[in-house]
């Protein structure tokens, strides 16, 4: 078992003296994209061959359930695994990089991680009865984080549910925006398509990943010219609830909308469709929602989520930077109760590594390895 060092306390529970405190800067930009193989399979593929399309709504009512004893679930990757392949990527495009006189590669970024981590912190002033945890580790300048899994063995109905947001992306997008969506084939939920995305948060340099449900576009697109990817319009795809329940709408406006919202700000996206199904998984109606309009009259500020994920960030660097140890992994735990995050560096020979060795020692300087 690894060893915890000495655990340090940081309070990170907003103040309402920072809902006055202006948006801060941020912009954001696609610079590339990777695919990943799902099934038992799983394999980097360093193009687009899983981008998908949404060229317009489908006609409900939508069956989910439809050929849901074929799915092909996700499997069991580590949690490390998916910073693996923003770490492949890297690796394949040097042109990220850059030497120092001691041979060394610098990535001018303070941070890289997947967008997912980004939004659950932009989320963390709103939480108040859910822990979750990430770790950490700092390269040559650099801050990587990764998710760790925290979740309970979910039961077939529970699995089932969660199968049916990945039956409404089938419905709504196809390989090719000519072509209706095939809903025929089995569900791969672990097969997907991600971009990388640059952004500035303050001062701060992000580097991340994130999964696209699909591209909006009424012909195919040639992502590898630059100003097409830059000028790329990704929907992101929702399951809601049809007929919701007074706790149900309040849950919806106080949290769920925040998370989907900061989804989507992150990488750029304008819209979000949602398919709302009733409790037997037909969906009823499709709306879509425009990502600019959704903060409008909720009970969350998003100049307050954006202005903690700034200083979060600022905090976790100085953590990080303060160690200063390449080897060394960090884990940042969440205690909702106390609205406070606890960290502590994690020793030991038995410490998972969130860093590759591969990219490590191309990061050094001494290997020319591209492979995980």
């Amino acid at each position: 078992m690894a060893q915890l060092s000495n655990s340090f306390v940081m309070n990170t529970k907003l103040t309402s003296r920072w809902n006055p405190i202006p948006f801060p800067f941020f912009k954001t930009k696609a610079i590339g994209y990777y695919s990943i193989s799902g099934g038992v399979d799983r394999k980097f593929y360093d193009d687009a061959r899983y981008l998908t399309y949404y060229s317009k709504k489908p006609a409900p009512p939508l069956d989910l359930n439809a050929g849901i004893e074929q799915v092909v679930r996700h499997g069991n990757d580590p949690d490390h695994y998916p910073l693996y392949m923003v770490c492949q990527y890297i690796s394949n495009h040097r042109e990220l990089l850059r030497a120092t006189d001691s041979g060394e590669l610098i990535l001018d970024a303070d941070f890289v991680t997947r967008r997912g981590i980004l939004s659950i912190i932009m989320c963390t002033p709103y939480i108040h009865a859910s822990n979750y945890r990430f770790m950490a580790s700092y390269l040559n300048g650099t801050t990587y984080i990764s998710a760790v899994s925290m979740k309970e063995t979910l039961s077939k109905t529970a699995l089932d549910r969660c199968s049916w947001g990945f039956k409404f992306e089938q419905y709504c997008t196809s390989y090719d925006p000519n072509v209706e969506p095939d809903t025929s084939m089995p569900v791969i939920e672990d097969e997907d398509f991600n971009c990388i995305f640059r952004a500035q948060l303050g001062e701060l340099r992000l580097m991340f990943a994130a999964e696209m449900d699909g591209l909006r576009s009424n012909k195919k697109v040639d992502l590898r010219i630059p100003e097409v990817l830059d000028s790329t319009d990704f929907v992101e795809m929702k399951t809601g609830i049809y007929e919701k329940t007074p706790r149900q709408r309040q849950a919806f406006e106080s949290y769920t909308s925040l998370k989907w919202w900061s989804q989507s700000f992150l990488s750029g996206g304008k819209t979000i469709v949602e398919g709302l199904r009733d409790a037997n998984g037909i969906v009823r109606k499709i709306n879509e929602h425009e990502v600019a309009e959704i903060p409008k009259n909720k009970p969350w500020k998003r100049n307050l989520s954006a202005v903690f994920l700034k200083h979060f960030l600022e905090e976790v660097k100085q953590i990080l930077k303060g160690i200063d140890d390449p080897y060394a992994v960090v884990q940042f735990d969440f205690e909702p109760m106390e609205g406070l995050f606890i960290y502590h560096k994690l020793q030991g020979p038995n410490v998972q590594q969130i860093i590759p060795d591969f990219y490590r020692q191309m990061m050094r300087g001494t290997a020319n390895s591209t492979q995980i």
